[in-house]
């Protein structure tokens, strides 16, 4: 149940938020990092059947040099998402329209 007592802003939800803060990063940054980490230490067995039924979900569709691709996709969403929501209203839609073309420029070049 909610404690509505807790009134934003005061040191009791000030003490909560930080705590809050390191998950709210965990989570959107740290599951790309660990998979590009995971996937960096097995690239020499990216081959073998046991890893890709670890971890084929993340390179199978791309080409080989490109295993790490499923990543950067990842974190292109993250910006997409929840990034460009925190610039100024007026930047938001320039920002985003940049950002997705560098990217789609990118992939029409490299075809991963």
């Amino acid at each position: 149940m909610g404690d509505f007592s807790i009134e934003c802003g005061q040191a009791l939800w000030n003490s909560y938020a930080g705590g809050l803060a390191v998950f709210l990063l965990l989570y959107p940054i740290g599951i790309p990092l660990v998979y590009f980490l995971r996937l960096q230490k097995l690239k020499s067995s990216l081959r073998n059947p046991l890893t890709q039924l670890e971890l084929g979900f993340l390179y199978l569709a791309y080409s080989e040099p490109f295993w790490w691709f499923e990543c950067l996709d990842m974190l292109f969403k993250l910006i997409m998402t929840s990034v460009v929501v925190f610039l100024p209203n007026q930047m938001e839609l320039t920002a985003g329209l940049i950002i997705t073309t560098l990217y789609l420029i990118w992939m029409l070049l490299f075809n991963p």
